[in-house]
């Protein structure tokens, strides 16, 4: 009976671990980049309005597609007088066509039967109307589908940007977690310090060497570094909670993030003005300005055309018969050049025109501002690269000199010329300078990829 219960109670606790095991995503950098860009839920939308507006764009070319409408009335009657109504029924096919070079064409094929005679109509027309002024392409429907065009364009750089983005956010959330790990190790021996330090003073007291209120303040120590340490468990867990927030992973799930075996860092040489000159040409908000200062040409070209004279020109043919009727054959050709001269219209127009050309104005001057920070920009992550550069070189001198220091300690505990405690105090000391290298070579990384991000390169 005891086998048995010992096989059950083993069997549980391997599932239990092998289930506990599922249940943790183990993720490197990397491996948490390609999660996030393909769960993020920001991202997600972004990608759905990208969509709607391609098929905005669709519904706008469907302006320049053939239309073909049929109707029909196949239960018709007509007359004077409500008794002696006439059976007539109709028929009518129609189709137009508009062109990007504005050229409209419109078919029509229409017939009927008249009950009382007999006789069957059938009526055809064909018409073309060819915009000569303003240009066809001013036309509403030709600009609306080029904005909609531009718009399509600032939307996938936004999408482009929106993963860039994404990516150095993973990447500070990656390395956040990182930096909080250690910090806990090193508060975890502040604490294990100041615990010891208890049994010392404790020790002392016993001997005379210490009082009361030594002993209250080691016990507050204590505690402080209790607290300390929680919060630093709870930050670590806001730090978790927003990097699965990010990367699309639902809370219940444990992550375990896989850190590199070795940190270091490559100097990024780059001349100044060859950096400003990269991202004035790739930022992704300069492109999206010079966008809309298309767009706000064509609203001013719009606007001008409302005041501006027209010229058409038109012609059709119209042909019209009846069955079983001799000499009702008749064609018919028209053509017809129209001439529009707005003359009045309570000064819309100026005040639309006007507007337009302070929009654009407007689109100008942001584009100068875009430029101007963007160059201040660059120049600031230059400067911090550079003095993350210096502050690595500097604290790996401090890491080396406490390396040495704890290795000196080791052995003179060893020969018994320190206290268990002194040498805990240069282990901390080590620590803390490790931990401060490693905050660095990874803020240093950080720094990087926001200067790269900056000069419009993908990461």
């Amino acid at each position: 009976m005891r086998v048995v219960l010992g096989v059950i109670i083993i069997t549980f606790l391997l599932s239990s671990l092998a289930w506990s095991q599922e249940n943790i995503v183990k993720l490197t950098l990397n491996e948490s980049i390609e999660q996030a860009i393909k769960n993020n839920l920001d991202l997600k939308i972004s990608e759905v309005q990208f969509q709607e507006k391609e098929s905005d764009i669709a519904g706008k070319e469907s302006s320049f597609n053939l239309k073909v409408d049929l109707e029909g009335a196949p239960a018709s009657w007509e007359g004077e007088e409500i008794n002696n109504l006439n059976y007539k029924p109709e028929a009518k096919i129609s189709a137009n066509l508009l062109t990007k070079s504005g050229t409209t064409y419109s078919f029509s094929i229409q017939g009927g039967k008249e009950e009382d005679e007999g006789l069957k109509k059938t009526s055809l027309s064909l018409t073309l109307n060819q915009k000569i002024l303003p240009s066809p392409k001013l036309s509403s429907s030709y600009l609306s589908l080029e904005k909609a065009f531009l718009d399509i364009k600032s939307s996938k750089l936004s999408l482009k940007e929106q993963r860039n983005s994404l990516r150095v956010e993973v990447k500070t959330g990656f390395y956040n977690v990182l930096k909080q790990r250690r910090k806990i190790e090193l508060k975890k021996l502040s604490l294990e310090q100041a615990k010891k330090n208890i049994t010392i003073i404790e020790d002392k007291l016993k001997k005379g060497l210490a009082n009361e209120l030594d002993l209250l303040n080691t016990q507050m120590n204590v505690i402080s570094a209790k607290e300390v340490l929680f919060q630093n468990q709870n930050q670590l867990k806001r730090y978790l909670m927003d990097f699965k927030n990010l990367l699309g992973i639902d809370f219940h799930i444990k992550v375990k993030l896989i850190e590199e075996s070795e940190y270091d860092y490559e100097s990024l040489k780059i001349d100044l003005d060859q950096a400003i000159e990269e991202a004035l040409r790739n930022r992704v908000e300069v492109k999206q300005q010079k966008l809309a200062i298309e767009a706000c040409q064509l609203d001013l070209a719009l606007a001008n055309t409302k005041s501006s004279p027209s010229l058409d020109l038109s012609g059709g043919y119209s042909y019209a018969t009846h069955e079983g009727l001799p000499n009702t054959d008749k064609g018919d050709y028209k053509v017809s050049l129209i001439f529009g001269i707005p003359l009045l219209d309570g000064g819309e127009s100026k005040a639309e025109v006007k507007g337009a050309k302070e929009k654009l104005r407007e689109s100008q001057l942001n584009l100068k501002k875009f430029e101007r920070d963007i160059t201040t920009e660059v120049q600031k992550y230059l400067l911090n690269l550079q003095e993350g550069e210096g502050q690595i070189d500097v604290l790996r001198v401090s890491k080396e000199k406490y390396q040495e220091d704890f290795n000196i300690a080791q052995e003179r505990y060893f020969r018994g010329l320190i206290t268990k405690d002194e040498l805990r105090e240069k282990e901390i000391n080590f620590k803390q300078a490790q931990i401060d290298l490693f905050n660095a070579l990874l803020d240093y990384e950080l720094v990087k990829s926001e200067l790269l991000k900056s000069l419009g390169r993908e990461l």
